[in-house]
This record gives structure tokens, C-alpha cells and sequence, in this order.
């Protein structure tokens, strides 16, 4: 079959067989945008083409192009089903119906697998977060209890009210400091005004004395 397609290649360019073959082999390839070059190197030797087939993984296919081949084929697949060509040295494609039929095949089991995947990985995900969380509230609990074994509120309480106590101690002394101080300050004012005006007093008493006034 593989030799059949190459020798029917090399001498016409059915479009409809051309866009067949290229997304079997992006399918192959899991990749978009395959081109004749690359249907070339996959139909050159039938033993490799089917030991890629055999390889082929639905899991491991990529969404994007599952979704993009599969509708390319859909829509060319009813000429695969009908004899297209008459004549010595024509192809039937109704010949290459196996080739459109397992792409599609592949790409529907591909799609419905990443979806069964991609549930299996939601529950995984949510299975960790609700592991996470219990660990979490188990961690909280433990701490719950040894705070309570160890009085962890009572020796807050007590620290608290010791910082209370200092803070009024603090505020009473710095009140009494205050209280002093202005006294100080007054006392100084009045020694001051006390000395300066007996210092007056004796320079003026000596200044009469010198001058006879």
C-alpha cells in the first residue's frame, strides 16, 4: 500500500488525497502544519511507517492538533468511502479509506483519553489540596494544644499586664520628674532674681560710696 501511494504520488497531486495523507502524518508527528516533504519521509519505508503507529500514545497527544486534524479529515472523509477514480493507473482512494479512518479514529480516542487524563489530573490536584489542608488544620490543632498545655494565653496575659504595670511606673515617674524639674527650674529662677538683685544692690551701695552720692 505504502509503495502504491509513493508511485501514485510521484505522478499526480490529487488535493484531496494530498490533505489525507498530510494530517495522517501530523498526526503521526503530533504536530500542525505537516507538508508533502514530510509525508515523503513517512511513507518512504512501510516498516517504519507502522512501528510509528505501533509507538503512538493517545496520552501523550497534543489537544490543538487532535482538534484541527480530526475536522480535516471529517470533512474529506465521505470521498475515501466512494470510488473516485477509473482507469488503469488511477488510485481508487476508497484504497486509502484505512489511512482517513484511523486518523479519526486516533484523534477521537486521543481527545476522549486527555479528557479522562486531564480529570484523573483534577482529582490529583484536589487530592493534594485536600491533604494540604488537612495537614494544615492538623498543624493547627497541635498548636492549639500545646498552647494550652504550656499556658501560652495565661503567660501572654501575665506579660501583658507586667507591660501595663511598667507603662503606669513609667508615666507615674515621669510625672514626679516633671513635677521636680519645674520646681528646680523655679527655685533657679528665684536664686537668680535673689542674687542679681542683691549683686545689684552692693555694686549700687559702692558706687555711692565712690562717687559721694
Amino acid at each position: 500500500m505504502v509503495s502504491k501511494i509513493n508511485s501514485f504520488l510521484t505522478d499526480n497531486n490529487d488535493p484531496n488525497l494530498c490533505a489525507a495523507l498530510e494530517s495522517f502524518v501530523a498526526i503521526l508527528r503530533n504536530k500542525n502544519g505537516s507538508r508533502p516533504s514530510d509525508v515523503e519521509i513517512y511513507f518512504g519505508s512501510h516498516a517504519k511507517l507502522i512501528s510509528k503507529m505501533n509507538r503512538m500514545e493517545t496520552r501523550q497527544a497534543d489537544q490543538d492538533v487532535m482538534v484541527q486534524q480530526l475536522e480535516a479529515l471529517e470533512k474529506i472523509r465521505p470521498l475515501f468511502r466512494e470510488k473516485e477514480y477509473d482507469g488503469s493507473g488511477q488510485l481508487d482512494l476508497t484504497e486509502m479509506h484505512p489511512f482517513v479512518e484511523y486518523g479519526i479514529n486516533f484523534c477521537k480516542a486521543a481527545l476522549i483519553d486527555l479528557k479522562i487524563k486531564n480529570a484523573e489530573d483534577d482529582v490529583r490536584r484536589f487530592e493534594e489540596q485536600a491533604q494540604e489542608a488537612e495537614n494544615t488544620a492538623a498543624r493547627y490543632e497541635r498548636l492549639l494544644q500545646n498552647a494550652s498545655d504550656l499556658d501560652y494565653l495565661g503567660y501572654f496575659d501575665e506579660q501583658i499586664a507586667n507591660m501595663e504595670r511598667r507603662l503606669d511606673r513609667a508615666t507615674e515617674i515621669a510625672e514626679i520628674d516633671t513635677r521636680q524639674a519645674t520646681q528646680y527650674q523655679q527655685k533657679l529662677w528665684s536664686f537668680e532674681r535673689d542674687y542679681f538683685q542683691r549683686l545689684f544692690g552692693i555694686a549700687k551701695e559702692v558706687s555711692k560710696s565712690r562717687l559721694g552720692f
